[in-house]
């Protein structure tokens, strides 16, 4: 059976992933210095996301949490996969392409949280209460950083 912790480690591939790529931005050598500083920044807020992360999952580790059934999170779990799938590492010319690149992929990370919570919460009745209030935690966080970006975009 799962937990809502198997869902926490999802969230913290996902970063990890998102992480990764930054990271690699920062080695190409066609980009421009100031384009790899933005990388190093959105990595170390990845980095930040991932710490987030583990410390939710440790102060979930030490509650009793109600299970969610295996067909539901196997319906929920390759969601995930689907979703890094869809995000490549993008080669930015410019500082609006990177930030727009981290801008579609938060919207994109938030708007899969969403649906994984109400997917869940549509027939988990057991472990609902608990989804509700930790993925919400999670979306808001989500959207902090996504107003954050969006100060840089340009209108």
């Amino acid at each position: 059976m799962y937990t809502l912790i198997d869902i926490i480690n999802k969230l913290i591939e996902i970063e990890k992933y998102e992480r990764d790529i930054y990271e690699k931005i920062t080695t190409m050598e066609e980009i421009s210095s100031n384009i790899k500083t933005v990388a190093k920044i959105f990595k170390i807020e990845k980095e930040r996301h991932i710490f987030y992360y583990q410390e939710l999952k440790k102060r979930l580790e030490q509650e009793e949490l109600p299970m969610i059934d295996i067909i539901l999170y196997d319906s929920v779990s390759p969601l995930f996969l689907s979703f890094k799938n869809r995000f490549i590492v993008p080669h930015p010319k410019t500082l609006q392409e990177i930030i727009h690149y981290a801008y579609q992929f938060e919207q994109e990370n938030k708007a899969l949280i969403i649906d994984v919570k109400g997917r869940l919460l549509a027939r988990e009745s057991d472990a609902g209460e608990k989804i509700q209030e930790v993925l919400t935690v999670v979306i808001q966080e989500k959207e902090r950083h996504i107003q954050n970006l969006k100060q840089f975009l340009k209108k």
